[in-house]
C-alpha cells in the first residue's frame, strides 16, 4: 500500500518499479528482486552503478544497484546467489516518514519455510534492512549479502578504507592473506572479509567524494571488481566498464553463515551515505 506523496509506482524499461523524489534525495527501487537501481542524494550523483548491458527480464539477475543475495550466496546453492534477486516482491507499504525520509517495506514468499522482507530508507542516507524469520520446525543455515555497486570515478584512482590490518580470503587464489594499507585496486579483485563489522568509506579524490558503508547484523564484507578480463566474459557487464565501479558489500558468507533456530530472526543492514 502507498501512504507516501514522495513515492510513486511506474514502468521503468518495462519493470514494475517505486520511484522516490523527496527533499532529500531521489531513488528507485524494482519489484523485481526488491533490488535497490539509483540512489541519488541531493545535489549529487548517483552511489550507485548499473551496467549498461544489465538484462531486465523476469528471472534474471540484474548487474549493478544492490542485488539481494539470499537464502545463499554465491555458489552456496543453485542458482548463484539465491532466489530473492530473481523474483518478483511483493509491495507491503511505502509511506513518508516524519522526517520527511520515505520508507518502503517489501515481502519475499519463495521459501516456505522462511519470511523475508526488506525495509529500504530513502533519506539523508541510503538504510536497508532484511530480515529473515524461520518459520520452520527446524534450524536453518543462512548465508546472504546486499550486493552494493558503486559508480566511481575510475577503480584505478580510488581506494577503499576501513579494512586495514583485516584477514581476508582471497577468492581468486583460496589462500588467506592481510594487508596493512587501503584497498587499491590493479587487477581483478574478489575478497571476503570475514569476521570484520567495520565501516568501510570509498574515498574517490577525482571526484571530490567519501561514500561510507556502515552496517549491523553482518560480520563479512566482500569487495569486487572484475578487472578487464572477466568484464570480456560476462554477457551483461561491459568490456569496458570496469572501471566505473566496485562493490562493497554487506554480507554474512562462508564461515560467517547465520544459524537460525526454529522462531528466531535475523536483520543485516547496511547504511550508505555521502561523508
Amino acid at each position: 500500500m502507498i501512504r507516501a506523496t514522495t513515492a510513486r509506482e511506474k514502468q521503468w524499461r518495462g519493470m514494475a518499479a517505486l520511484e522516490i523524489d523527496n527533499e532529500f534525495c531521489r531513488g528507485l527501487i524494482l519489484r523485481h528482486g526488491a533490488q535497490v537501481i539509483s540512489y541519488c542524494p541531493a545535489d549529487a550523483s548517483d552511489l550507485l552503478w548499473l551496467s549498461k548491458k544489465c538484462v531486465l527480464e523476469p528471472g534474471q539477475a540484474i548487474r549493478g544497484g544492490i542485488p539481494v543475495c539470499w537464502p545463499w550466496f554465491g555458489k552456496d546453492g543453485n542458482p548463484m546467489h539465491g532466489l530473492a534477486r530473481l523474483n518478483d516482491w511483493e509491495l507491503v507499504t511505502a509511506e513518508d516518514a516524519p522526517d520527511g525520509s520515505t520508507e518502503v517495506e517489501m515481502a519475499f514468499g519463495g521459501v516456505p519455510e522462511l519470511d523475508l522482507t526488506l525495509r529500504v530508507i530513502f533519506g539523508s542516507s541510503l538504510r536497508l534492512d532484511l530480515t529473515t524469520v524461520n518459520r520452520s520446525g527446524k534450524e536453518v543455515r543462512l548465508t546472504q549479502a546486499l550486493h552494493s555497486y558503486f559508480a566511481v570515478s575510475d577503480v584505478a584512482r580510488i581506494r577503499v578504507e576501513g579494512l586495514e590490518h583485516s584477514p581476508f580470503l582471497n577468492a581468486l587464489t583460496g589462500a588467506r592473506e592481510s594487508e596493512d594499507h587501503s584497498i587499491r585496486f590493479q587487477a581483478e579483485t574478489d575478497r571476503v572479509y570475514d569476521e570484520s563489522d567495520v565501516t568501510c568509506r570509498i574515498i574517490d579524490p577525482a571526484w571530490r567524494r567519501k561514500i561510507q558503508v556502515a552496517k549491523a547484523g553482518s560480520n563479512s564484507t566482500v569487495v569486487w571488481n572484475p578487472w578487464i578480463d572477466k568484464a570480456h566474459r560476462m554477457t551483461d557487464f561491459g568490456d569496458d566498464e570496469y572501471p566505473e565501479m566496485v562493490c562493497v558489500e554487506t554480507g554474512n558468507v562462508g564461515r560467517d553463515a547465520v544459524i537460525l533456530a526454529p522462531g528466531s530472526g535475523h536483520t543485516l543492514t547496511a547504511e550508505i551515505a555521502l561523508v
